[in-house]
């Protein structure tokens, strides 16, 4: 197995990590916007994360992870950090965000309008990393290794072969395999 293949399987194995985890969160989001609860969140912190980018001239922006206190219609309080957002203006201590989370599990929260454009471009990244994958596994032939001598090998070739290796001459001096020394003879 060479190099490529190797990292194909590690591709492969990336891949379906990634996968199993975006159907995860695909069933827990259907069974959140199934019968969703809508209420009011207050930003009580807000971590920022910035660009790991090393052009300081890209304009890239940073995520923010803003967490939010809602009170459920059972009347308990739930702190709870929210996926990332680059929207800052949303994301200011004391602001009201709206939230969805799921009836029966209050902790399942989004944002209001967060619907499924997320976890499809984790999905289809997921997709992309098992193509890689595949295509590297499955794809790329290793290179076969020659013999020490520098002499190739007919070994396998089936040409001019008998199953005890030694090889069979034509009438005009040309090597033969037994199945055609066979036909051959039954021509003359």
């Amino acid at each position: 197995m060479s190099a490529l293949n190797l990292l194909g399987v590690l591709f492969l194995g990336l891949g379906g990590i990634l996968l199993f985890w975006t159907l995860r969160a695909l069933v827990r989001r259907q069974a959140l916007l199934r019968n969703p609860v809508r209420v009011d969140g207050l930003v009580i912190h807000v971590r920022t994360v910035a660009s790991s980018s090393d052009n300081t001239t890209a304009l890239t922006r940073s995520k923010f992870y803003p967490t939010v206190r809602y009170e459920t219609n059972e009347g308990k309080t739930i702190d709870r950090e929210l996926p990332p957002t680059r929207e800052s203006s949303e994301c200011r201590v004391g602001a009201v965000i709206r939230l969805v989370y799921q009836r029966g599990n209050p902790a399942n929260v989004v944002y209001a309008d967060l619907r499924w454009g997320d976890l499809v471009s984790t999905l289809i990244g997921s997709l992309i990393v098992l193509g890689i994958g595949a295509l590297l596994c499955f794809c790329v032939e290793g290179t076969r290794k020659k013999p020490a001598n520098g002499a190739t090998s007919t070994l396998g070739s089936g040409a001019g072969e008998r199953p005890g290796g030694t090889q069979d001459e034509g009438p005009r001096g040309e090597m033969r395999s037994e199945a055609a020394g066979r036909h051959l003879h039954r021509r003359t």
